[in-house]
């Protein structure tokens, strides 16, 4: 009896993390707003869109590789504690009239991993005062004003590059 039960636990170890990428909402559309997890698919261009390219109501937006051109607003608009990432690394944020990611929520964090914001006409990253803003392994440079304009108290930068 005991030797069945520790057959299953390799067996569910092993469809954990399957079922936790299952819940992850994929991005197709600007101006596409999702709460927790989400992907893109493929590159996605916003060009002349009216508004934020895409909305994060909190969770982790993964780029995938992939390439998010912005509209007339913002590229990544997190309005909750959010993570902009990509996974392979090199997603890019680019092309935006606002910032190419900007946390809209006083006290909230930010957190950028493995992506290259360029090319936006404000601020690659923008957080607010009483924010914190975490840059991990990015490229934030080329972008009109700021590359990182963090008014957040706290602000860490491991192994990236920064400029403007």
């Amino acid at each position: 009896m005991i030797g069945r039960g520790l057959r299953l636990v390799p067996l569910l170890v092993i469809l954990l993390p399957a079922a936790l990428r299952a819940a992850s909402t994929e991005v197709n559309t600007c101006g596409q707003a999702v709460s927790g997890n989400a992907h893109l698919a493929a590159n996605l261009d916003c060009t002349g869109f009216a508004g934020d390219a895409v909305t994060l109501n909190g969770g982790t937006f993964d780029l995938r590789g992939f390439t998010l051109t912005g509209g007339q607003a913002n590229g990544v608009k997190c309005t909750d504690s959010c993570t902009v990432r990509s996974d392979p690394a090199g997603g890019t944020i680019t092309g935006s009239q606002g910032d190419g990611v900007l946390l809209s929520l006083f006290g909230a964090v930010l957190q950028i991993e493995d992506v290259s914001i360029t090319g936006n006409t404000l601020n690659g990253v923008e957080g607010p005062v009483t924010g914190v803003v975490k840059v991990f392994r990015a490229t934030v440079m080329g972008n009109g004003q700021s590359g990182v304009l963090a008014h957040a108290r706290r602000v860490r930068v491991d192994g990236s590059t920064l400029s403007n």
